[in-house]
């Protein structure tokens, strides 16, 4: 008849064991080919602890704390080189963009990373459609007038129109850099153009005679020509003058 004897194994008040304690496990069992029960008898360590040293590095690695990053640096760079390529580009939306580049990524790694290259999400601004010509034009006349005195200014007549148009009034959404420096960047205005038909409010103001009243009417150019619009206005100046 076998007989089985059962060697008890101490315990330590350590919950794990110290570095040099790993080391002499990993020495034992991988170098030496000790068994596990014969390392624990040996170096006053329970069978958990053994096991743990083997499975563990000798020097534990200290976790990182914080939310980890979900595009590394490289990876903004080009987001930031691809979205800025375009006026195209800059007009996708961000849910768009992970399948577009090929990343497996969602839209809170999208914003989180414009986020840290300073881009924000914005309406585009609406500007008319400017030529080399009226570019400079506008520049000539800007140095023609630059050295106006205030009494030659206060003979100009300042008008502008503001208009309701039918239809959705939502504005295209651009990416840029945050403030104004893309503000006015070719690729994140929209070209705004006379429409056909609208509500119209006509004001004026001069240094002279100050704010004069306004003037709103219905345009509709199927009924009413531009030379009956000259018409109306006109008679406005010239009760301003």
């Amino acid at each position: 008849m076998d007989s089985f004897i059962s060697i008890p194994t101490p315990k330590t008040p350590t919950k794990h064991c110290t570095r040099d304690q790993r080391l002499q496990c990993q020495t034992l069992y991988f170098e030496a080919g000790w068994t596990q029960d014969d390392i624990a008898l040996q170096l006053n360590l329970t069978l958990g602890q053994v096991k743990y040293a083997l499975s563990h590095r000798l020097t534990p690695q200290k976790q990182s704390r914080g939310r980890k990053p979900f595009l590394n640096t490289p990876q903004r760079k080009r987001l930031i080189e691809w979205v800025t390529s375009s006026k195209q580009t800059r007009r996708v939306e961000w849910v768009d963009i992970p399948p577009l580049l090929g990343w497996d990524c969602g839209i809170k790694a999208i914003r989180t990373a414009f986020k840290k290259e300073g881009y924000v999400r914005r309406s585009a601004r609406q500007k008319p459609p400017l030529s080399e010509e009226h570019m400079k034009a506008r520049l000539g006349w800007a140095e023609e007038h630059k050295n106006w005195t205030e009494e030659q200014w206060f003979s100009v007549l300042w008008s502008d129109e503001t208009w309701v148009k039918p239809g959705r009034h939502t504005r295209p959404r651009v990416t840029r850099k945050i403030g104004n420096l893309e503000l006015y960047h070719p690729d994140c205005i929209e070209p705004r153009y006379q429409r056909k038909i609208g509500w119209m409010f006509w004001g004026s103001i001069s240094g002279k005679y100050g704010r004069h009243r306004g003037v709103f009417w219905e345009k509709d150019w199927e009924t009413i020509n531009e030379g009956s619009y000259a018409g109306i206005l006109i008679p406005i100046i010239q009760e301003i003058l």
